[in-house]
């Protein structure tokens, strides 16, 4: 699924987390766009307000091979 909207990413990513489905989401980090977002996730991990395994579930990358070849060999973690 491709999500156009922020709030349908977060869905998207959500579900993983509920057990809906086993796929990572996964953004193409151009020109850093998207930098800031990975680091309050990462962030929120610090925190205590998420999981590791559940911040793995989303995919950074700013390679766009990089970041095919990390979704083709995701797998989940048990949370």
């Amino acid at each position: 699924m491709i999500a156009s909207t922020l709030e349908e990413l977060f869905d998207v990513w959500t579900w993983s987390q509920l057990g809906l489905h086993a796929k990572p989401c996964a953004l193409l980090d151009i020109d850093g766009f998207y930098s800031g977002l990975a680091a309050f996730m990462d962030h929120v991990v610090i925190e205590g307000f998420l999981k590791p395994q559940q911040r793995q579930a989303m995919l950074v990358e700013a390679d766009a091979d990089a970041l095919l070849e990390r979704a083709a060999s995701y797998r989940p973690e048990p949370v």
